[in-house]
This record gives C-alpha cells, structure tokens and sequence, in this order.
C-alpha cells in the first residue's frame, strides 16, 4: 500500500509542475496574441483619426468592432462611456485600462504604456494623435519581435524546467 501510495504521489507532483509550465507557455503565448491584436487596434485607430476625422469615441466603437478578443469588450464598454461623458477622455482611459488590462495576459509596463497612450489621446490635435499612435506601433512592433524571437525558447524552458522540478522534488521526498 505504501509503494502505491509514493508513487501516485510522485506521478502527482510531475504533473502539477509539467501542468504549470504548460500554463506559463500559453500565458506567453496568449501575451504574444493580445499584443498583436493591440498592434491591430492601434493601426485601425490611427486610420479611422487620420483619415475619417472620427471623433475618439465613435473611432473607438468602429476599431471594437474589428476586434476577436477580449479587447473588443474592453474597447466597446470604453466607448459607451465616453459617450456619457462625464469626465473626459484622459481620466476616464487611466481609470477604465488600469482596471480592465489586469486580468489580461500583458506584463506590467505594456500595461503601464498601453494607460500612457491615453495621455496623448486626449488631446485636441489630430496630428499629435497620429504621431503618438505611431511611435507607441512602432515600440509595440519591437516588442512583438523580441517576444517572437525569445518565444521558442522560453517555451522549452519552461515546460523542461516544470518537468525537472517535478522530476527533483519527487527524488527528495522518496
């Protein structure tokens, strides 16, 4: 019986920390894809601001529109307040994004950019929009390189080191 007992153990304890470093690989995995979208709506946004001279909340409800994430939530909800406006955009983006970004897949500074970005938004001038959407496309695009490139490998990494340590800490406890 006791035999049985160790070795479901260890059998349970390799595959918790394989299972977590499967979780970590589609957490990147999931960064990796919400990154692009937010490359996407980005790109839109500036479209519908250069282009249509849309107004940033009619501009945000045609960019949601576009969207398959969860973005397009966060984006439609967003510009459904700003159409009730009561506060204007800048304070009602820190305060809606800060809130809403956290339960997704992003690291603390793209979050902390991706709030920033709203800063400049709120601005008058539809010039000043467009540059700011385009250099924050454009480190959002180096972002998106550096994740690809490292993306394989801390895949393996993690799912190698979930297994070890399963492997290890089964081998102290026996």
């Amino acid at each position: 019986m006791g035999v049985i007992v160790k070795v479901f153990g260890a059998m349970f304890i390799v595959f918790s920390t394989s299972a977590y470093g499967f979780v970590k690989c589609r957490e990147l995995n999931n960064r990796m894809m919400l990154l692009k979208e937010i490359e996407k709506i980005i790109f839109l946004l500036k479209g519908e601001i250069e282009f249509g001279h849309t107004p940033i909340p009619e501009a945000f409800e045609n960019v949601a529109q576009r969207c398959q994430t969860g973005l397009k939530g966060i984006l439609t909800d967003f510009s459904a307040k700003l159409q009730k406006g009561n506060k204007d955009l800048r304070e009602n983006w820190k305060e809606y994004m800060e809130k809403e970004l956290k339960s997704l897949d992003l690291s603390r500074q793209e979050i902390i950019d991706f709030v920033q970005l709203g800063e400049i938004l709120g601005l008058n001038e539809w010039d000043t929009q467009i540059k700011v959407l385009s250099t924050y496309e454009n480190g959002l695009k180096r972002d998106i390189d550096e994740l690809s490139e490292s993306l394989p490998s801390k895949t393996k990494v993690y799912r190698s080191l979930g297994i070890m340590c399963g492997i290890i800490i089964t081998i102290i406890i026996v």
